[in-house]
């Protein structure tokens, strides 16, 4: 968590910079009015930078997972969202505090050790995800087969998709995602990665069309912003929550086509 919140401060302060690390012990009130925590005794941990500060736009998305402000390839944008994800999976909570030109501060806190811990069966991500108050999903009946790689984004994947209501099977590779369909599992779209190590994304999708070539398949991929020829289902890492979905339910037949992904396929 630290290391992520000081790699986010280096990158804010191209020209060099102060970083600093604080601890303290808080205490707060009965409303809980930092965070909406409730009343205790905490520990926060403090990041802070001297750097390029963030806009308003920048902080409301700052803890949506792939959301990002670097270049692609230059960061994943689930840092925030694995600190938020941390800190709530440990009954605490994260606020930032920021100026623009002037630098920003990361507050985590967490609920000191003599506290009672709420018995959380969710992944961190998960919490995170479902932290803000919400109606609950309506579960779909769904079944995605998500495939990547790398575990960070397949679990933020599967978190954001079962906060929506759908079901979710991961697989680590193309291979690993065939023998899933080649031993029957019922599933409804086929969600992967382009980029991966051995079976690449349309090497997957081809052969899991062979064997159920009604299934729809979503792609995601970081490369360069170049679409998948002939490929109408492709989103452009960092997505936000809100766009897998609706392309997700577009591609089911559930909702009408979002427009953003309409406006960028390949003829």
């Amino acid at each position: 968590m630290i290391l992520n919140l000081a790699i986010n401060a280096r990158d804010a302060m191209p020209k060099g910079g102060t970083l600093t690390i604080a601890t303290t012990n808080a205490v707060l009130g009965r409303h809980g009015a930092a965070m909406e925590l409730p009343a205790g005794d905490y520990v926060s941990v403090a990041v802070s930078d001297t750097g390029t500060g963030m806009t308003a736009e920048v902080l409301r998305n700052a803890f949506e997972p792939f959301f990002t402000t670097k270049p692609p390839g230059q960061g994943s944008g689930l840092g925030l969202s694995q600190v938020y994800g941390v800190a709530s999976q440990s009954g605490g909570g994260v606020r930032i505090d920021s100026v623009i030109g002037e630098g920003t501060t990361v507050n985590v806190l967490f609920p000191r050790a003599e506290m009672a811990m709420e018995t959380n069966r969710q992944s961190g991500l998960e919490r995170a995800l479902n932290a803000t108050p919400r109606a609950p999903a309506t579960r779909l009946d769904r079944t995605i087969l998500v495939v990547d790689d790398e575990p960070d984004c397949r679990e933020t994947i599967s978190a954001m998709l079962n906060a929506n209501g759908f079901s979710v099977v991961t697989a680590a590779s193309g291979e690993e995602a065939l023998r899933l369909v080649d031993d029957g599992l019922v599933f409804h779209l086929l969600l992967t990665d382009y980029t991966m190590a051995g079976m690449n994304g349309v090497e997957l999708a081809r052969d899991v069309r062979t064997r159920r070539a009604s299934v729809p398949v979503v792609f995601f991929t970081g490369g360069d912003g170049e679409w998948i020829s002939g490929e109408r289902w492709v989103l452009m890492k960092p997505f936000l929550s809100r766009t897998l979905v609706d392309t997700l339910r577009a591609a089911l037949g559930l909702t009408q086509e979002p427009d953003a992904i309409r406006s960028s396929q390949t003829v």
